[in-house]
């Protein structure tokens, strides 16, 4: 039930961001009423910080968390400065809105740099009476609330691990199912025309970019979580799976158009004669398999070089006996061969047409 739970999570990140903060906000706020003096007059700045805090990613989080501290700090300097000036109330807030909006953008204080103006405009306005005790009580508890907003973040599961690793799949899904769709138009004895191969053709790039992203999300920082760390080695694969199946997502793209330009209704020159479209469909079905499989991957790759080699031997064969060229059928077995090797670099034999039978 819980895996379950963390997968849907991991699925609808906006939920789980949600599910952080009121999380961490409600943690904040049990910690902090208890504690009595400063607390009971301020214990709301404990959710507000952190809330601040609370990120999908924990290195995000913990980056932010201090980028917010140290906003708070600079804001109260400031504010605590211009007090002591006494000038009047319009020049005082120009003041610190300028300067603290030109220490927030330095390049440090990152997305929290907006913070610096609005602590310093909080204990402004709202500390003039006691600046002392607001200014221990906004900059304590806000802290306050800011580390259990980065605790909240390190205690909970990496989800973008998890969403990458979905993330990963459902592009490998893509891809079988683009290899089984210019399998059928193989198979089919219509061929599609131009226009068809545009709407036949399926978005993998949207796939990749999220792959990309999540992975960039996922591993682009130290491993501080603990489970991170835990599973450092799960990090590393999935980014070498992730890269594996970015150069795949290509190999399929060159595939398709390889087949796009060729096999067309406008087209005499087509790519595949009629008796060498079973082979080819045989070894992009087989590719497809072997893209999907799990338990039995090996099987299926090595089912797929097979297929391959048929499709090559039966090219080089039809060459020899017509004389024809079969460019495209050619570059049809290339592309199905990288595709493989990518798959399984460690299984990678040359089955090219040009190569000895």
């Amino acid at each position: 039930m819980t895996t379950r739970v963390v997968t849907l999570l991991a699925r609808t990140p906006a939920r789980a961001l949600a599910l952080r903060a009121a999380l961490a906000a409600m943690t904040s706020w049990l910690v902090i009423v208890p504690m009595g003096g400063v607390a009971d007059d301020y214990p709301y700045y404990a959710p507000l910080g952190a809330v601040v805090a609370v990120t999908s990613s924990v290195e995000v989080s913990l980056r932010t968390s201090v980028q917010t501290v140290v906003a708070l700090v600079l804001g109260a300097g400031l504010a605590t400065t211009v007090l002591l000036l006494d000038l009047p109330r319009p020049l005082a807030i120009g003041l610190v809105v300028a300067v603290g909006t030109l220490l927030g953008a330095l390049r440090r204080m990152g997305e929290m740099g907006s913070w610096v103006p609005i602590s310093a405009l909080f204990i402004l306005v709202l500390g003039e009476g006691n600046p002392a005790h607001f200014v221990l009580g906004y900059l304590g508890i806000t802290t306050l609330g800011v580390g259990v907003g980065a605790a909240t973040s390190l205690a909970l599961p990496p989800l973008h691990l998890i969403r990458t690793r979905h993330a990963q799949d459902d592009l490998r899904a893509a891809l079988a199912e683009r290899l089984d769709a210019l399998a059928d138009v193989i198979g089919s004895e219509q061929l599609p025309s131009e226009g068809d191969w545009e709407v036949r053709r399926p978005d993998l790039r949207a796939h990749s970019a999220e792959v990309e992203q999540l992975l960039a999300l996922a591993t682009g920082g130290p491993p501080v979580n603990w489970r991170v760390r835990k599973g450092r080695d799960e990090g590393q694969r999935l980014r070498e799976r992730g890269r594996a199946l970015a150069a795949l997502a290509l190999q399929v793209d060159e595939l398709t158009d390889v087949l796009a330009y060729r096999e067309r209704d406008d087209r005499q020159d087509l790519a595949l004669p009629a008796w060498l479209r079973p082979a080819a469909e045989s070894a992009l079905r087989a590719t497809a398999d072997a893209l999907r499989s799990d338990e039995d991957r090996s099987a299926c790759i090595d089912a797929a070089w097979t297929a391959v080699r048929r499709l090559a031997s039966e090219i080089r064969r039809d060459r020899h006996e017509s004389g024809d060229d079969l460019f495209g059928a050619g570059a049809l077995v290339v592309s199905i061969e990288r595709t493989l090797t990518t798959m399984s670099p460690a299984a990678s034999p040359s089955v090219s047409p040009a190569s000895p039978a």
